[in-house]
């Protein structure tokens, strides 16, 4: 994004250093937890405003959150429709992951890595159930 501004009648260009950036994979990571067989790592994505399970390898196995334009938000429902607002510390717990959701003020629960649905815990806005259908 480029903005174009006047001082005293001279047009001068003024753009953001973070669009000149390349595009990566994680943008802030937060934090990171490990599954305790180490098969499996979960990823804080702040910038993207994502939670990443990824493999050994490094692979990503689940993107949760963000949507295709990587949109911050506060959303229940399946991982396609769930949104975050700069995730910052996650957990995992056998086949769910607790992230702290930083700056929509809530803890947030992945309940399930199979059945891909996302609700909250604890928020300021008191939303504690999950309204998602689970594809079989």
């Amino acid at each position: 994004m480029t903005l174009a501004g006047k001082v005293k009648g001279h047009s001068i260009g003024v753009s953001l250093v973070k669009d000149t950036l390349p595009l990566t994979s994680l943008s802030f990571p937060g934090k990171i937890s490990a599954e305790k067989g180490g098969e499996r790592l979960v990823v804080a994505d702040t910038g993207h405003h994502r939670i990443l399970v990824v493999n050994k390898e490094g692979i990503i196995l689940n993107a949760i959150g963000g949507g295709e334009k990587l949109e911050a938000g506060f959303v229940d429902g399946s991982f396609q429709e769930a949104r975050f607002h700069s995730p910052q510390g996650v957990v995992f717990d056998q086949e769910s992951i607790f992230v702290a959701d930083t700056e929509n003020h809530a803890i947030r629960q992945v309940s399930n890595l199979l059945s891909g649905c996302i609700s909250s815990l604890t928020s300021c806005r008191c939303v504690v159930q999950c309204m998602c259908t689970v594809a079989e």
